[in-house]
């Protein structure tokens, strides 16, 4: 679990929980913290306000290319890296991770599984280990 890396915190609690409704209530007030805590202007490098608007509300539609527009985000942030525009590969790695959580909260089927969406959420932060659930 890459969450123990980052918040041991989150870990330990996400481990002990039986219950896969807590679990993804935990995952959703985690990304909703992460997205407050995310600069807004960051979300117009989608391109896209439908998807941006799902992504700030921690919902994409049924239907929605998770792992395409992931590859995406995260080519963009490659690149803008390679080019060095360190702002742009950030804000892109930023919203691949956020798109990320959804994608693995979206197929969590026990409370481990929400783990990693957790773990994505919070690296969508520029410091992930001090994310605190409740900030």
């Amino acid at each position: 679990m890459r969450l123990v890396t980052i918040n041991l915190a989150l870990a330990r609690r996400l481990q002990a929980i039986e219950d896969t409704d807590e679990a993804r209530r935990i995952f959703e007030d985690v990304f909703r913290a992460c997205v407050r805590q995310t600069d807004a202007e960051l979300f117009a490098y989608l391109g896209d306000v439908l998807i941006e608007e799902s992504l700030k509300m921690g919902r994409m539609p049924e239907r929605f290319e998770f792992e395409q527009n992931i590859d995406r985000l995260d080519n963009s942030s490659s690149m803008a890296e390679r080019e060095g525009r360190d702002e742009e590969a950030a804000a892109y790695f930023s919203l691949a991770r956020l798109m990320s959580a959804l994608f693995f909260a979206r197929q969590a089927t026990v409370p481990a599984d929400y783990a990693e969406a957790v773990y994505e959420a919070i690296m969508s932060l520029p410091e992930p280990q001090t994310f605190v659930l409740g900030k």
